[in-house]
Formats: C-alpha cells, sequence, structure tokens
C-alpha cells in the first residue's frame, strides 16, 4: 500500500488569489484593531508542523515534512524530524525516491542552520552509496543490456542506466558482445552501442584492449575512437604501433581510432609515436598525473573478462608508466632516455608498499637492480635526481654502489652519486653517504667533506619527527608550538633567524619550520633566513610555512571606511548573554566600542584565562583573596570588580574558508593599550564552547570548522582596571568567496610575496588552530613528494649512520678520518643508547680528541650501564689509547684502576685490564725550587757535564 500523503499547508511563497484575499482581510482586520476594537495577534512565523493534518510517520512522510520546513525556515521543527528519520535507517530505494520526488536540494537546504546542518554529510553520503548500490546491481545492467538490441527508444533508455553505472557496465557488456556471432545483427548493435557509452566507462573499455581475442579487441578499439576521450589515446597509439602476430585486426582499428581523436594518420603523429610514448610514461614518472584519491581504482583484463583493482598512485604510476615507455623502447631501442625512465618506473614498481625499515627487502632489491650496470643506473640515478623523484633515488644508490668502482666518484662531470650528498632530501643523501663509505674510497674526491656531517646529523634521529617555531613573539610562539604538539610532533623554539638555521641545520629530524615574520629578534629578517635555508643543502628541502599576521594600519584604514558603531551591552561574559554584532558591508565589517570594567560584580569561583605563555606565578589576581561573608545588611556596597571574564561578542554562523580579522585600538582617554588585551575566538558547542584561536592585541582565523562563533575581548595580565579601560573593537568578517585576501601582510614584509620567491613556502593564517597548520604542512609534503620519516625508519637511519661511523673509524687511512672530530658531540650522546653504543664506541675510537676519549672512559666504567656496552666502550678505549696516547685525566686513570679492581673474572675486567696496561704512567711534578738553590743546581750540573 502507498504511504498516505501527508497535508501540509502550502509554501508560502506559492499562495494563489484566495490566499491574497485572505492576507487582505487579515490586514482589515489589523487596522480595525488599531482603532480600538481590539488587537488583532499576527503569525511571526510560517505555518508549521501543528496544521498538519496527519503526523508523518514512515520515512517518506517524514522527508515530506522535513523538506516542507526547510522551505520555509522552521527548522526547529525540522531538527526532531531529521532525527526520527535517521533513526528509521531508509533503504536505497527510499533515499533514491527522496532524490527523485524532492531533490538533492532538499538535503542541501539543510545546511542553512546549525541544528539540521550536522547531518547533511551524513544524508549525502548515504545518497551516493544508495545510487553506487544501485547502479552496480548484476541484475539491472544486463536487463538494460537486453534493451540494447530493442527498438531506438529503448537503446536510449538503456545508455541511460548504463551510463550510471559507469565502467562497471563494461564487463557485463563485453560478455554480451563476445557471447554473439562476429557476423550477427544483435553484436553489431552492441558493437555499436559501445562507442555511445559515457566517458566513465572509458577505463575499463581500455582494459578491454587487452582482449585474447583479437576481434573483439578491435571492436573495443573502434568504440573508444567513437567516444573520443583522449585519455585512450596513449593506449590506442601503443597498440597501432604493437608487433605482435595475429592482431593485425586490432593495429588497423587502433591507428583508425588515433586518427579520429587526432585529426591525423598515426604517421604523421608530433611527436613521432616513440616520443609521445616516452612523454607519457615520464609524466607516470615525475607526478603529472594528479590521482583523485589515495587509493587508485585500475582496469584490467583478468580471467575472460575486464576488473578493477585498488591501488596505491605509485603502483598505479609504475604499472601505466612501464607500459608506455617498454614499448617506446621497443620502438626506439637505442634512446638511453627511454631505458632510464624504464628503469625507474620498474624501481617504483618494486619499492612500492616496501617497508623503508626492513633493510633485506631493500638489499634484495638493490641486488637486482645492480645487473643493470653502472652506466644504466648511472643514467636512471641522474634522470631521478633531475625530476626530483626523491622516493626511487635510495635504491639506485644503493645499486649503484654495488655495481661500480670507487673512480666513479672522480669523474667529470661529477657522477649523480656525488651530487645525491647535497640532494634536499635527507633519505637520498643518507643512501648517497652509505654509497661511498660501500665504495671504501682511498682518495679524497670533490664533496667528500659532506660524508661525514650527513652521517653525523642522522645519528639522532629520535623517534618523533621536529618542527622549529621561530617568534621573537613569546606567546604566540607558545601558541604554535602547542599546535605543532597537538599534530605529534616535537617543538624546538628560537627567537632569531641565526638560532633556527642552526637548530633545522644541525640536526636531521626536524621536518619544517613555522615562521613569524612579524617578531623576528636580532638584525636579520624572516628573508634572510628563507635564503640560508635554500642555500644548504641540509635544509633546502624543509618546508617553511611563514605566519600571516595583521597589519593594524591597514585595519585601522579599512575601520575608516564605514562609520557604522556600536556599543558593547552588559553583563556578556557567557554564551547566552553575547553582545550581538552588526555586521555590514563586503566584506561584513563592525567596530565595536567597549570597556572592560561591568557594572555588575562576576562570582569569585569565575575561572579567568590566561595568555598564552604566561607563567601562572606571573598573574595577579585583581580580585585578591574572597572576602569574609558580612551579614550586617548596613554594611557598604562594595565598588565593582574588574571583568575578569572579559566580553563576549556573537558572530553568528560561520562556514568553512570564511576569514575573521579582529584587531583591538586605542579608545581616547583609555588606559588600556592594545597590547594588554587578549582576543579569543570560540565555537558554541551543546552548552559550552571550543576556543579556536587566540591573539594579543589581534587576531587572524581561516574558519576550517564550520559553527556559531564568539568573539571574547579579555584583560591580559597586567593592566590598570578601572572605569577608563576602554577598547575599540575592529572586526571584519571574509567569505569564503571574497578573493580579497584579509590579511595583507606586516610593515616589514609582505609575506604573501615573501612566499612567492621561494619553493615550498607557504602561509597559514590560523597558526594557532592545529588542524589548520596540519592541512597546510601535510598539502606542502603532498606537493613535495616527500612526507615525515616514520619513528620506524628513522631509527634504522640511525643505526645505518652510527655504523658506517664505525666503519670509517676502522680504516685509520682512509680520507674521512680527520672529519670524524665532528662528529664527536653526537657519537657521544648516542652512547646514552645500548643499541647503538658499540657502533658509537668504535666510531670515538677513530678521533684523536680528549673528549672522546674521555667519553668512552666514563662509559666503560660507569656500573650502572649495560655490560656489552661497557664492554665495547672499554675496548674502544683501549684502541685508542694505543693510537694516540693517553689523553685522559689523572682522576679518570685512577677511577678507571678502581672500577677494574672492583669486577669479578670476566671479559670486561680483561678489557680494562689492557685499558690499565696501555695508560702511561704520568710524570710525577719535580718541587719548585728556592731561587738560591737554582744557582748552586746550574753549577753542579754544569760542573757534571765537564767531567
Amino acid at each position: 500500500m502507498p504511504p498516505t500523503p501527508t497535508l501540509r499547508p502550502r509554501d508560502p511563497g506559492r499562495i494563489g488569489a484566495a490566499g491574497r484575499v485572505v492576507a487582505a482581510l487579515a490586514a482589515a482586520l489589523s487596522a480595525v484593531g488599531a482603532i480600538g476594537l481590539g488587537p488583532v495577534e499576527a503569525t511571526a512565523q510560517a505555518p508549521g508542523l501543528e496544521t498538519f493534518a496527519k503526523q508523518p510517520e514512515t520515512p517518506l512522510e517524514l522527508w515530506d515534512a522535513i523538506s516542507y520546513l526547510g522551505r520555509v525556515g522552521r527548522f526547529d521543527q525540522a531538527a526532531p524530524l531529521l532525527d526520527r528519520f535517521l533513526q528509521a535507517d531508509p533503504d536505497d530505494a527510499t533515499m533514491l525516491e527522496i532524490r527523485d520526488r524532492f531533490g538533492v536540494g532538499s538535503i542541501l537546504r539543510l545546511q542553512d542552520d546549525p541544528r539540521t546542518s550536522r547531518s547533511v554529510a551524513g544524508l549525502l553520503d548515504r545518497l551516493t552509496a544508495a545510487s553506487r548500490r544501485t547502479a552496480r546491481r548484476e541484475d539491472r545492467i544486463r536487463e538494460a543490456i537486453r534493451l540494447l538490441t530493442g527498438s531506438p527508444l529503448q537503446q536510449a533508455e538503456a545508455l541511460l542506466r548504463l551510463g550510471e553505472s559507469g565502467p562497471y557496465a563494461v564487463p557485463y557488456l563485453l560478455e554480451a558482445v563476445a557471447s554473439l556471432d562476429p557476423g550477427s545483427p544483435d553484436r553489431a548493435l552492441l558493437v555499436g552501442n559501445l562507442g555511445r557509452l559515457d566517458r566513465r566507462a572509458v577505463p575499463a573499455l581500455i582494459a578491454g584492449l587487452d582482449a585474447p581475442d583479437p576481434v573483439l579487441a578491435a571492436e573495443v578499439a573502434s568504440a573508444l575512437g567513437r567516444i573520443g576521450d583522449r585519455r585512450a589515446l596513449p593506449f590506442l597509439v601503443a597498440e597501432a604501433t604493437g608487433t605482435v602476430e595475429g592482431r593485425d585486426a586490432v593495429r588497423n582499428r587502433a591507428a583508425e581510432a588515433v586518427a579520429r581523436l587526432t585529426g591525423a594518420p598515426i604517421d604523421a603523429m608530433t611527436p613521432p609515436p616513440a616520443r609521445f610514448l616516452l612523454d607519457e610514461a615520464r609524466r607516470y614518472l615525475t607526478g603529472g598525473y594528479v590521482f583523485p584519491s589515495e587509493q587508485v581504482e585500475l582496469w584490467s583484463w583478468r580471467e575472460g573478462t575486464v576488473a578493477p583493482e585498488v591501488v596505491s598512485p605509485a603502483e598505479a604510476e609504475a604499472i601505466l608508466g612501464s607500459r608506455f615507455a617498454g614499448r617506446a623502447l621497443e620502438l626506439a631501442p637505442d634512446d638511453r632516455e627511454a631505458a632510464a625512465v624504464s628503469a625507474a618506473l620498474r624501481v617504483r614498481g618494486q619499492i612500492s608498499g616496501l617497508d623503508p625499515a626492513d633493510p633485506d627487502a631493500r638489499e634484495a632489491i638493490e641486488e637486482e637492480l645492480a645487473g643493470l650496470g653502472p652506466e644504466a643506473l648511472t643514467e636512471t640515478l641522474d634522470l631521478a635526481l633531475r625530476s626530483r623523484q626523491f622516493d626511487i633515488a635510495p635504491a639506485l644508490i644503493g645499486a649503484l654502489s654495488r655495481s661500480a668502482e670507487p673512480t666513479i666518484l672522480l669523474t667529470d662531470p661529477p657522477s649523480p652519486l656525488v651530487a645525491a650528498l647535497s640532494a634536499p632530501d635527507r633519505r637520498v643523501q643518507l643512501a648517497a653517504a652509505l654509497a661511498v663509505v660501500r665504495l671504501n674510497p682511498t682518495f679524497g674526491f670533490p664533496g667528500s667533506s659532506r660524508v661525514v656531517p650527513t652521517l653525523s646529523r642522522c645519528l639522532l634521529l629520535g623517534p618523533t619527527p621536529e618542527i622549529v617555531v621561530v617568534s621573537g613573539n613569546s606567546a604566540l610562539r607558545t601558541t604554535v608550538a602547542s599546535s605543532v604538539r597537538a599534530l605529534g610532533y616535537e617543538a624546538r623554539t628560537a627567537a632569531t633567524a641565526d638560532e633556527a638555521f642552526a637548530l633545522a641545520a644541525e640536526s636531521a629530524g626536524v621536518e619544517a619550520l613555522i615562521i613569524d615574520p612579524a617578531f623576528l629578534q636580532g638584525g636579520r629578517d624572516a628573508r634572510d633566513l628563507l635564503l640560508d635555508l635554500r642555500a644548504d643543502a641540509r635544509t633546502a628541502g624543509l618546508p617553511a610555512l611563514l605566519v600571516l599576521p595583521i597589519d593594524p594600519a591597514r585595519a585601522l584604514a579599512r575601520g575608516e571606511e564605514y562609520r557604522f558603531q556600536q556599543t558593547e551591552t552588559e553583563p556578556n561574559d557567557v554564551p547566552a548573554r553575547a553582545s550581538p554584532v552588526a555586521l555590514v558591508g563586503r566584506p561584513r565589517r563592525a567596530r565595536i566600542n567597549g570597556r572592560l570594567s561591568p557594572d555588575d560584580r562576576p562570582p569569585y569561583n569565575q575561572p579567568r584565562r590566561t595568555l598564552p605563555g604566561a607563567e601562572p606565578e606571573d598573574v595577579e589576581d585583581p580580585i585578591g583573596p574572597v572576602p569574609p561573608a558580612v551579614e550586617d545588611e548596613d554594611e557598604e556596597e562594595e565598588p565593582p570588580l574588574p571583568d575578569i571574564s572579559g566580553d563576549l561578542f556573537a558572530l553568528g554562523s560561520l562556514r568553512s574558508g570564511d576569514s575573521i580579522s579582529a584587531v583591538i585600538e586605542s579608545a581616547p582617554g583609555s588606559t588600556l593599550r592594545p597590547r594588554d588585551v587578549a582576543l579569543w575566538l570560540e565555537r558554541r558547542e551543546g552548552p559550552g564552547f571550543v576556543p579556536v584561536a587566540t591573539g594579543v592585541g589581534s587576531l587572524a582565523v581561516t574558519i576550517d570548522t564550520p559553527g556559531v562563533y564568539d568573539l571574547r575581548v579579555q584583560a591580559a595580565d597586567r593592566y590598570l582596571y578601572g572605569y577608563r579601560a576602554l577598547y575599540i573593537l575592529d572586526i571584519a568578517v571574509y567569505d569564503y568567496d571574497i578573493a580579497v585576501p584579509p590579511l595583507p601582510g606586516t610593515a616589514r614584509l609582505k609575506v604573501e610575496e615573501l612566499a612567492s620567491r621561494f619553493d615550498r613556502v607557504a602561509v597559514v593564517a590560523a597558526p594557532g588552530d592545529a588542524s589548520a597548520v596540519g592541512t597546510i604542512l601535510l598539502r606542502e609534503w603532498s606537493r613535495m613528494g616527500n612526507a615525515p620519516i616514520p619513528a620506524t625508519e628513522r631509527s634504522a637511519m640511525s643505526r645505518a649512520a652510527a655504523e658506517a661511523l664505525g666503519t670509517l673509524a676502522g680504516r685509520p687511512d682512509g680520507p674521512f678520518v680527520a672529519d670524524l672530530a665532528r662528529a664527536v658531540d653526537p657519537l657521544r650522546l648516542l652512547l646514552s643508547d645500548s643499541a647503538r653504543a658499540p657502533s658509537a664506541s668504535s666510531a670515538l675510537a677513530a678521533v684523536p680528541e680528549a673528549e672522546a676519549q674521555r667519553s668512552l672512559a666514563d662509559l666503560s666504567i660507569d656500573s650502572s650501564r649495560p655490560e656489552p656496552s661497557r664492554l665495547a666502550a672499554a675496548r674502544a678505549l683501549r684502541d685508542s689509547l694505543a693510537r694516540f696516547g693517553t689523553l685522559l685525566a689523572d682522576s679518570q686513570q685512577a677511577r678507571i684502576v678502581r672500577a677494574r679492581d672492583r669486577l669479578s673474572p670476566g671479559a670486561l675486567r680483561e678489557a680494562l685490564d689492557a685499558v690499565v696496561d696501555a695508560l702511561a704512567p704520568a710524570p710525577l711534578p719535580l718541587p719548585p725550587m728556592a731561587p738560591s738553590q737554582s744557582g748552586a743546581a746550574s753549577d753542579g750540573a754544569r760542573s757534571l757535564a765537564d767531567e
């Protein structure tokens, strides 16, 4: 039985003649009431659910009512009905009927009110899923294919249905075509309709070119030419230039399709087919194709039909690019670039999905690639570095180090292996340094001085990636550091450009920098810092985010453009009593006169906020201790207290992408200064609020989460309270569709212009919002193709660097021994890591520095450390003493002897025995001689010499 129709009043926007008569009568009655016959109550809102003849019950009835209430703006009544609709869990048929009867607009309209907007995304997801499942139903697709051999009207209806199914109709279509005789009329109709399919079917049809039946593959090629989608062009060119026997029909039809798509025969293509296919392969290698998500649906011919397979973008690039590169290499066997592109794509396919922390799997790939030979690997590595494909470079570097001779480091022009030491990618730098250690050169070469520093920087890679926050404003620095930690990174802070560069250059664990150009201490600015970062190979690949503050001068100029003044209304310290802001113009603006001294006393236990970075002991409570209760009714009333919670202003609903700028200006005669005032942006959530961002004197935020927002103005920790605590608040709200940037820059630097001058530099307008910072960081890392190093890989890189330095230390005649002194400090820190202490100890043994030898001595006698670490340190100390002599202090020598004597017999005692034996006895100091004895001694020595 069909659902009972819901009776509801007419849409007010569609009132006919009768409605106009009723409206005129209501106006007349109202006029009569004004004369004195009594008032007539007017309806303030459109008729709602109370006028329905039957309360809605079924999902369709509920949505009929929701759609009406949304059109007339009665969202207060629509919200509970929407909850009931969702609880009913409507099936696919219901969702599709809602789409067909009411339109998608009935869902989108619910975004106009916060009470219903939270459910819109879920409803759209439900509708999309229902449409997808229905379009892919096998019975529906087969029925549509049956209609393709019917009348023209039936064929048109079938093509519409198949168009909704997209590529998922193609397997059934090809199955139906293959089941018919090649010369039958029905097959001709099906093949003709293949060329009338929607473009969404093209990916699956392309996979049909690989059909083993040449007749079916030729028909697919002809259909692709008639559809006219140029995505099929490289596949058709590859088929048209193929050499497989028995597929002449496929080649001919593919050549015809190419001519249809390009307007010229394949022999007259510009560029020629080999170069065209090579260019296509290079696009896949260099990321020229942007996939819509991290899961790519790749169609291929499998088990007698076409079928999709979900792969990663890297796997899709490797599969498709290798197909075109291999075909180009067949057409031009002597093309070295084609060979390099083919090899690079082969590497990408092999490392796709590989665990970077698994050394065995990587070594197996490197040994396999080594079979390509040094010349081919050099060409491929050069291509990877030039095209910035740093993900495949480490495997190529490792393979080259296994197949080449050390003399490759002396080639002119320099080998790409040497160039990799200065690549803006830490993985590539480390792989190149490890390759040099494996090649074991006995000579110096240009760039050799970078090997040990590269290994040293990788030694201290901790489990948590780091981001350097640079600002001379301690409050902003603390706020941004909190955002960074909320994202799961370690924040390292600096106040000057020099400090920031040192932090970024000395640690390989730094992933990015966040720079505040307006507040840098010292004599160097943000431009100087960016120049230093990009000029140094250690930091050239790090993304930098520039904080975009408000320019107060520009804000004041905007305030002069309008004269609409508002005044706050007390009390306004909680959302329920927030002062509404009348934003006018476009962009929407408001100027508000306020005072931070209310007439009403706030409760004594009201919590007070503090500015970011303020120490608790530094905050003075303007209220003081809670006074004792006074029972005397004649007691004089105390004066009003300062406005601790501040003033709250209701901004209303804001959408994702909207931007807010707010500036505090000094009011005439005020005891406040802009730096004495904090601004807080808050989003209402249930009965409370969520702090979104804060600023001192000014605030700049781009909204990420839609909702209802308030702006709180609050006193900073120290300022003069009183009735002269006046301020002027300048607010501007820029809708996401306004092209004018809300934040033009700073007085010293135009931030956007500065960011445009450098690579890998972006602008962040809400540095206090962790989600906004995280979004921009992910975008920049994705654009660079260089994601942060995970914890497991960081540990593997650190171990590999320590082992390489230990290997260099075991080569006393090598060209890198003198450079090991630069690694003393990080090696000393590694001694506290039991896993890497043995490698660090062997490396320190090769350094002729007192600090290196003394660090080994301290570790060897430290009873709180594991015995394997102590044993490795003792043996390394013995080697150091044998090579460089005693560089220990006398007190250390005595402690070594005492520690040795306390040990029981064993390997550690034997190692310390060897250390004691290697210690040279220190000469005892001679006592000073008296002046009178000096001459006698000299005479005695002279006479003794004479004898």
